[in-house]
């Protein structure tokens, strides 16, 4: 994914299941990634960026 807005990686969270994921962000291409573990069943994901101008957050319900 592609995140803009936000300069460095202490600017964005990445939750699983209300618990913090590590990750990678490039501040040059603004490109995120993540590798997670999944549980079986119902998984929440929830994502932060964070600016001058606020927060804003992105959450996605996953089946596994």
């Amino acid at each position: 994914a592609n995140i803009k807005g936000v300069d460095k990686s202490q600017q964005i969270a990445l939750f699983v299941n209300g618990k913090p994921e590590d990750f990678t962000f490039d501040p040059k291409s603004k490109k995120f990634e993540a590798t997670v573990v999944l549980e079986k069943g119902i998984n929440q994901l929830l994502l932060t960026a964070t600016n001058r101008k606020g927060t804003t957050e992105e959450g996605r319900t996953v089946e596994f």
